[in-house]
């Protein structure tokens, strides 16, 4: 789905983008990318395939309007919405 039709929703409708409009998930995926997780082991600790965490974060940064994922996880971040988890990550 790309931003625009997201953005237009069904019917018209609009809804807001930007960290408010983030499933939890998508937090979830960018706060685990941040922590310097790969997708791939992403992907092992959320039961999911690479593909759909790819897939998934590919829509969390176009709902933030973000360059790049890396971008995107830094927009989050500065918004106070992520919590990055300290060096001592565990799964």
């Amino acid at each position: 789905m790309s931003l625009r039709m997201w953005r237009e929703g069904r019917a018209g409708e609009t809804r807001p983008v930007g960290h408010d409009a983030l499933t939890p998930f998508e937090r979830r995926l960018l706060e685990l990318m941040a922590s310097g997780l790969s997708r791939r082991e992403i992907a092992r600790a959320v039961h999911r395939s690479p593909q759909t965490i790819s897939n998934s974060l590919t829509v969390a940064k176009e709902k933030l309007g973000a360059r790049s994922l890396t971008q995107a996880a830094v927009l989050i971040a500065q918004r106070g919405v992520l919590l990055v988890a300290a060096a001592g990550f565990q799964l």
